[in-house]
């Protein structure tokens, strides 16, 4: 558990152990408090229990994880972030429920997620420079979630050029599988992106006292970023999109120029075929098979023929 005071007046800031929430809080000071379930499993209950937070509320933030949620009670802000990564090359998705009272901020999770952890490196530079209210903290979480969905952007970004620059040497159907891949990881982004979207907007929108009015702007520019990042992920969908479209043009085209290099044999091929046929037959009287050099002559005409219809087949540029 990561708790923090936070006296705006005085700039001063301190970590304090939990059972002290309660009593910063009505002495009139900001608590942060961050709980991992996966460490302190019993540990979310006994803070929920120590805020006073309504049952109602409790269950949601305890219940199943949902994208997108933003619900305002009397006495608590509640909303879930989502969060992606990479690990070991696979987009992996991390939930955070974030509970928001007058006096405090409480942040819940599995396991360590990376944008709090940034959070938590950068945090106390901004507290000491701008910060008035807790609503600096509601503007550390956001800015670095938007900066967390633009770091796994830019590695689908990647991976997807490497498929547009392998495009022509490709030889195999792996190029499916990548593209597969990137694209199932690209929804995944952009369903988690139009999620928080629609909950910045709803803070932004729906005026609380929750959120305060300074920090209202700084939403609005990070909800400005959000919506540029969620446009850039579509047209990038849309050119991986267009790079199979493309890949299937090639390969249909190398298909089509196989299959004419074989029609092109068999219909050389025919003629002699239909010859070859004839003089296989077993009668003793097949005219031409007494002639002097009537094997040679038989090559002969097999040679012009074929010359024959490729000089054709030349001519038509069907070759």
């Amino acid at each position: 558990m990561h708790v923090i005071e936070f006296d705006f007046e005085s700039k001063q800031e301190r970590q304090i152990p939990a059972a002290d929430v309660a009593p910063a809080c009505a002495a009139g000071r900001f608590c942060w408090v961050d709980i991992d379930r996966e460490a302190e499993p019993d540990a979310v209950k006994a803070m929920l229990a120590e805020l006073r937070i309504a049952p109602e509320v409790a269950d949601e933030i305890t219940g199943p994880d949902i994208d997108g949620r933003h619900d305002v009670y009397d006495d608590v802000l509640h909303f879930t972030l989502t969060s992606l990564l990479f690990v070991d090359g696979k987009l992996c998705t991390y939930f955070v429920d974030v509970a928001v009272g007058e006096r405090y901020l409480l942040s819940i999770h599995h396991g360590k997620v990376e944008f709090l952890e940034r959070v938590r490196r950068i945090y106390r530079r901004d507290f000491l420079r701008f910060a008035r209210s807790g609503g600096f903290l509601l503007y550390e979480y956001w800015d670095q979630l938007i900066h967390g969905y633009r770091k796994a952007f830019r590695a689908l970004d990647r991976q997807s050029g490497k498929v547009q620059e392998g495009i022509l040497n490709a030889t195999d159907d792996s190029i499916f599988e990548q593209a597969a891949r990137i694209q199932a990881d690209m929804v995944t982004l952009r369903k988690s992106m139009l999620a928080a979207r629609e909950v910045l907007h709803e803070m932004i929108t729906r005026r609380t006292s929750f959120v305060s009015e300074s920090t209202v702007p700084s939403l609005e520019r990070l909800a400005g970023a959000l919506d540029r990042l969620v446009a850039d992920l579509t047209t990038e969908r849309e050119s991986l999109a267009e790079t199979l479209n493309l890949y299937m043009g090639i390969v249909a085209h190398r298909t089509n120029r196989v299959i004419n290099r074989l029609t092109v044999l068999n219909a050389v091929f025919l003629p002699l075929t239909f010859l070859v046929g004839m003089y296989g037959v077993n009668f003793p009287d097949l005219p031409g098979t007494q002639v002097p050099g009537g094997y040679y002559l038989f090559w002969l005409a097999c040679i012009l023929i074929a010359a024959g219809l490729l000089f054709y087949m030349r001519r038509k540029k069907w070759l």
